[in-house]
């Protein structure tokens, strides 16, 4: 979406969950899609939303299909970035 001016306001942080999944990441180290299913709650939303943030270069991902389908999930040193910024924010909000 763009202003007037043209300024585009369109990023990846306006996606649904995605401070939530990279603070958990920060926090955990790493997450399988079950993990992260409680923050989201739809398999498709965290699949898209998953996808989004890989092709941002906030995450990598590794899938597994045996014995059963697994995503699992963590942070590029881009996305551990990301994660200290969204931690600085939360402390500002935070603030009295």
């Amino acid at each position: 979406m763009k202003d007037g001016i043209g300024k585009n306001y369109s990023s990846i942080i306006n996606k649904e969950s995605v401070s939530g999944i990279i603070r958990y990441l920060a926090d955990n180290g790493e997450a399988h899609n079950v993990n992260l299913k409680g923050i989201v709650g739809n398999h498709y939303r965290l699949h898209n939303t998953m996808e989004a943030l890989r092709e941002a270069g906030l995450i990598d991902m590794e899938f597994q299909t045996t014995p059963k389908k697994v995503y699992r999930y963590w942070l590029t040193e881009k996305g551990k970035e990301i994660a200290k910024k969204l931690e600085e924010i939360e402390d500002i909000i935070k603030e009295p």
